[in-house]
């Protein structure tokens, strides 16, 4: 899962101004730094962007007619990065027409603050927004905490349940691990998540129904039956934890051929677990087209 950083408590604020004008540069630099802010500031929207990636700041304040870059293109280019995407970033603009303010939020802007400005609302404008960063920061990371507590609890309840079903799920998360990191797959703790769970609904399975299941042995119609409605089982289960609706539709799929990474690992592990060497299974999986990387 994505992993959420926090500012130390004991750290100040970093603000990053950004502004081709020293003047302004110079003020809001003087002023922020007196109100304990640690300040960064920049004449250039491409330096900006490129010591934000190496250290992101906890809030911009963002001229727009800036030459090179102007602030709409900044601030755009901030958005689209994974990790500086939630940095605050407030206009402070001499453009005041409507459309330039709506052209600022359109680009991803929180707050527009006009030219000439009064720094007391400026410093009004800056605390308001850390504020809110930092109360939704706390958010996240307990609906972090909260979420991996409740897949660590699942997790413990299936190695208790049935060491078995423990053993191929933690062979399948490894396959899966294997080829997310090979291929990229954007938004891989996805698919690492769907693999840990992917089992879940067979914990009402006898483990030797489940063993024979596995391992494409014969079994009974209701045997039969209740294998096949095990992902089900799960997807309904994991659906109901918030922010894994994604996963639960991974796992509800898994035994769809072709459909994602996870039925690939599926497949592969569930040949190794027959005998086969895992060369051989993965060449027999090509063959069949189902694997291609």
């Amino acid at each position: 899962m994505p992993i959420i950083t926090t500012r130390s408590p004991t750290r100040p604020h970093n603000i990053m101004v950004v502004d081709d004008n020293p003047a302004n540069l110079k003020l809001l630099e003087e002023m922020l730094r007196q109100h304990g802010y640690e300040v960064r500031s920049f004449p250039r929207g491409r330096l900006a962007l490129a010591a934000a990636e190496k250290s992101p700041p906890d809030l911009i304040l963002l001229d727009i007619n800036m030459p090179e870059m102007n602030g709409y293109e900044v601030c755009e280019r901030l958005k689209s990065s994974a990790s500086l995407s939630g940095v605050p970033v407030i206009f402070l603009s001499a453009l005041n027409s409507v459309e330039d303010k709506v052209k600022g939020f359109q680009a991803g802007g929180l707050d527009y603050i006009p030219k000439p400005f009064q720094f007391e609302e400026v410093q009004s404008r800056v605390e308001t927004h850390l504020k809110l960063r930092h109360a939704q920061d706390a958010e996240h990371d307990l609906l972090e905490r909260t979420l991996g507590g409740a897949i660590s609890t699942i997790w413990e309840l299936v190695q208790l349940t049935s060491p078995s079903l423990a053993l191929r799920t933690g062979s399948i998360r490894d396959l899966v691990l294997c080829v997310t990191q090979r291929v990229k797959v954007k938004d891989a703790w996805q698919f690492e998540l769907a693999a840990t769970l992917c089992l879940i609904g067979c914990i009402a399975l006898p483990e030797d129904v489940f063993e024979r299941a596995y391992s494409g042995a014969c079994l009974s119609p209701v045997e039969a039956e209740m294998f096949r409605a095990h992902p089900e089982r799960a997807s309904l289960l994991i659906s109901k934890i918030p922010r894994l609706e994604v996963v639960a539709e991974i796992i509800r799929g898994q035994q769809k051929p072709g459909s994602t990474v996870l039925h690939l690992a599926l497949e592969l592990d569930r040949r190794i677990y027959r005998g086969a060497v895992s060369g051989t299974a993965l060449a027999e999986l090509r063959t069949l087209n189902r694997f291609d990387h």
